[in-house]
């Protein structure tokens, strides 16, 4: 019987497959399935029945904490609030899966084409359509607005309610992190410190955060159209989702754009990103200091990867250049 293992060394068979779907009344006639990793502790599987109804099966590794990620509670929410035209994911049922003992989430699934990093999987005619409609449906989703109470993914601790205090909170931690396991030095530890305190006040003291989905990358949205006409119509993968400053959710599409400059310098504008800026502002105004907003972002992005428990070697490497990179166009402004 085909079979996947993934991290704790539980093996998903067709039978767990056909399984969910009878717990959750659709059959038991399984055409066609596809195992697909996402991470390294967690499993999406494409899901197609006899009959022709298809759906994604997120299953979660062995001691993954569905309620502290909080996909499901996300998912839910913008069902009631959906982000204009900019389809998600629909919860369709959740449980065990019998065999593997594994948490899942059946999923809707959604029609369109991944462009992948660096739009890659796009046409080139069809890339300044593409990122001005990303820049446009991201807008969409930070209009939708945050749920309060009893909504615990979004809140941490004495944050709540204020941008800039829970991003001066999590630099500090995930700065600290970073600097005791070897990939900051005591002296770019201090300069990023610098860095970050410095642009902090580019965000207001009783500034509100927006709805941000955090991870958007290249490989977390769908698009249809070809050429002038390719357009974002889904976004997927809302585990990492919470509440942040509205540029720190720019910052993942726009590394995901093919290079616009050099690659010293992340504050480069080519086509691709003013496109990306223009369909963003055609939702919402732009902060008017938004380029250090968007810097404060990315050095926080950066450090913040540097301490994934879920990010490869060359990722790290790669993030800890971003760094040094921010750090030294400051230095030469």
């Amino acid at each position: 019987m085909a079979h996947v293992e993934i991290p704790g060394r539980a093996e998903i068979s067709v039978k767990d497959l056909m399984m969910v779907l009878e717990a959750h009344g659709l059959g038991h006639d399984l055409r066609r399935y596809r195992f697909l990793p996402y991470g390294r502790r967690n499993l999406n599987v494409f899901l197609e029945t006899g009959d022709g109804r298809r759906f994604s099966l997120r299953v979660y590794g062995r001691g993954a904490d569905i309620h502290r990620d909080g996909e499901e509670e996300t998912l839910r929410w913008l069902a009631d609030h959906p982000p204009g035209p900019v389809a998600v994911p629909q919860v369709m049922g959740k449980g065990e899966l019998p065999d593997a003992g594994l948490p899942y989430l059946l999923l809707s699934f959604l029609e369109g084409k991944v462009p992948g990093r660096g739009l890659r999987h796009v046409p080139p005619e069809g890339h300044l359509s593409l990122a001005r409609s990303w820049g446009e449906a991201l807008g969409h989703l930070h209009r939708v607005p945050l749920p309060r109470e009893g909504f615990g993914p979004f809140w941490e601790g004495e944050s709540q309610g204020s941008a800039r205090r829970f991003e001066e909170a999590e630099f500090a931690k995930r700065a600290a992190q970073a600097l005791s396991e070897g990939w900051l030095s005591e002296g770019q530890a201090f300069f990023a410190r610098q860095f970050v305190e410095a642009h902090l006040a580019y965000l207001g003291e009783a500034e509100e955060p927006v709805f941000c989905h955090q991870d958007l990358h290249g490989e977390n949205i769908l698009y249809a159209g070809e050429g002038g006409e390719a357009r974002v119509v889904a976004f997927l993968d809302f585990e990492h989702a919470r509440a942040r400053f509205a540029e720190m959710d720019w910052v993942m599409p726009l590394w995901s754009l093919p290079p616009d400059g050099t690659a010293e310098d992340y504050r480069q504008l080519g086509p691709l990103r003013r496109a990306f800026l223009e369909g963003y502002r055609s939702v919402i105004p732009l902060h008017p200091r938004w380029r250090e907003r968007l810097l404060l972002g990315e050095m926080i992005k950066a450090v913040g990867f540097l301490t994934a428990k879920e990010a490869y070697l060359d990722f790290l490497h790669e993030n800890r250049e971003k760094v040094q990179a921010l750090l030294r166009g400051w230095e030469r402004t």
